[in-house]
């Protein structure tokens, strides 16, 4: 299963560098010694980003799940219990 939606590849892609560079950013005020809750903002501020963008990426995925199984009730049962699965591993 492939994203086929390249405008949501390049959202999720987009959201994920900035995300990438808000971990950096994190990290580099570990090292620094930075304040604890300025940390803790950040950590936050990160995971929600991630959140967001896991909802954007899921949405995606289900409509095209849905669209392509539109057809075969089985097959739709099927995509959506792998999908339910995936999100509630931790």
């Amino acid at each position: 299963m492939q994203l086929v939606d390249s405008q949501t590849r390049q959202n999720v892609q987009n959201r994920l560098n900035r995300i990438e560079g808000q971990v950096r950013g994190v990290s580099e005020m570990v090292q620094q010694g930075s304040d604890c809750r300025e940390v803790l903002r950040q950590l936050n501020a990160a995971r929600a980003a991630l959140d967001s963008t896991t909802r954007v990426f899921l949405e995606s995925v289900v409509k095209e799940c849905s669209s392509s199984a539109a057809d075969d009730p089985l097959s739709q049962q099927e995509i959506t219990a792998q999908l339910l699965e995936l999100v509630a591993r931790k």
